[in-house]
């Protein structure tokens, strides 16, 4: 079982890349992920990530107007993540997959 925070919020998992406004490279990776986004966020947003039990691994907060952030993972080992983006009241969820 996954185990996610108890807040409520419409999730969207974005298997397709031509639909997202997110592009996460290189996925499958070494743990260093570059997140770039289409347009500049237009409000400050936080990133999350959970390893496949649910435990949050890594929490950022993205200033308004960031083009770009790094995320690195490599210290928790191999595996399946998901990266959680959420600004206001939208959420885009992302696999990330450490090889």
């Amino acid at each position: 079982n996954i185990i996610f925070p108890a807040t409520t919020v419409a999730v969207k998992v974005v298997d397709h890349p031509e639909e997202k406004n997110v592009a996460v490279y290189p996925n499958p990776g070494n743990g260093l992920f570059f997140i770039n986004f289409d347009t500049p966020a237009n409000q400050n947003a936080d990133l999350i990530v959970f390893n496949v039990q649910g435990k949050k691994v890594l929490e950022r907060s993205i200033l308004e107007n960031t083009n770009s952030i790094n995320i690195d993972l490599s210290n928790n080992g191999k595996g399946l993540y998901l990266l959680y983006i959420k600004d206001g009241s939208s959420v885009n969820v992302t696999k990330l997959v450490v090889k």
